[in-house]
């Protein structure tokens, strides 16, 4: 068990793996590795015969050098390499600060013969690295550059692998926000006004050290997006979005602009579907979770009430997982509905105690 949720690393953390297979033990505790890890460096692959591996990336302190460390299911050990980058990836003169060295942000499975995963900065780019082979390496892969000054990347950019594709899908979120002289009276900070946000979206098939395989699908901004009457009253119910007075017309109180935004998030199934959390004011109590559909200018395609505890600007709300398609829909609310129709993999998870870290297994 862990020291409690300020440990950002794995120090005193145990590694469970969960399987969604009444044909298997459900839970299975790991050997402990060394060093220990931090939680947002490992991730999990899928094995043809039925078993998996555990990999994990470690930055040394030396640039472009970095620590490999893997877990075989079927050899119940952990072995660890160290590795170099090939071919670094080339920035811009000058860079920010914070694109001098990867800082993996999260960490996605491709799979493949040589069993493909990607340690992805989600300002920076991505480190991909066949984790199968006798002697694996690291190679760097661009993402779409920044768009605007860099904060919490989890909290403006998120991506995915597309298995059913086989491609990435990336979205970033764009605010237009300004910070106000004004005390909000329930969180005690500072009121932020938030004017406007945009989504945008891209995809690459090729996934190679060309930053021109990423093609730019949709940009939504928010103040034209779409709601249908049916979700409309949900936000207004919920509270998320006020209810017009008397004396105001409906149509201007219909509008998620002047929200505040973070996570996004591509659809796991290849639907040209972003989610993202939405709260009333910033970081307020409240949270949702938003679909908008991308296509068409864009649309609200759902909203859920997500919870009530206060949320801090580094807090990882939700991870997408296919993991609620073996959880019984009666009983268990999901937020992906279309990710337990559109997938027959997915039953395996890697956590790590206090703090959960998913992992999709496929």
């Amino acid at each position: 068990m862990g020291s409690g949720p300020s440990d950002s690393c794995g120090k005193d953390y145990d590694y469970f793996v969960y399987r969604a297979d009444s044909t298997r033990p459900p839970l299975e505790l790991l050997r402990r590795p060394h060093p220990y890890l931090c939680r947002s460096d490992a991730g999990l692959l899928p094995r043809p015969d039925g078993h998996y591996t555990v990999a994990a990336l470690n930055f040394t302190g030396t640039i472009h050098q970095f620590e490999l460390h893997l877990f075989h299911s079927d050899t119940s050990t952990w072995i660890s390499r160290m590795l170099l980058v090939d071919a670094p990836q080339d920035f811009p003169l000058k860079i920010p600060t914070q694109l001098h060295r990867h800082h993996t942000t999260t960490v996605i499975t491709i799979g493949g013969e040589g069993g493909t995963m990607g340690w992805v900065d989600l300002w920076r780019g991505i480190l991909l690295c066949d984790v199968l082979v006798g002697q694996p390496s690291l190679r760097s892969m661009p993402i779409p550059w920044p768009l605007e000054e860099m904060s919490n990347p989890a909290q403006r950019r998120g991506i995915a692998f597309i298995r059913g594709k086989v491609c990435l899908k990336f979205v970033h979120l764009e605010t237009t926000e300004e910070c106000v002289p004004e005390i909000d009276e329930e969180t005690g900070l500072t009121s932020i006004r938030v004017d406007d946000w945009a989504l945008t979206t891209w995809s690459n098939k090729k996934m190679s050290s060309s930053p021109e395989d990423w093609h730019k699908e949709y940009v939504v901004k928010a103040s034209s997006i779409g709601i249908d009457p049916a979700i409309s009253q949900v936000l207004e119910d919920t509270g998320l979005l006020p209810r017009p007075c008397e004396n105001e017309a409906a149509a201007e109180w219909k509008t998620l602009q002047n929200l505040s935004m973070y996570q996004p998030s591509p659809s796991i199934t290849g639907e040209d579907v972003v989610y993202l959390v939405a709260w009333e004011k910033f970081m307020r109590r409240k949270a949702w979770i938003l679909s908008v559909d991308m296509k068409n200018g864009g649309r609200l395609q759902s909203a859920a009430y997500f919870g009530i505890r206060r949320y801090s600007g580094l807090d990882v709300i939700y991870c997408p997982s296919r993991i609620s398609k073996y959880m019984n829909p009666a009983t268990t609310p999901v937020v992906q509905k279309d990710a337990e129709e559109s997938h027959e993999d997915g039953a395996v998870e890697l956590i790590m105690l206090p703090k959960i870290v998913y992992a999709n297994l496929n």
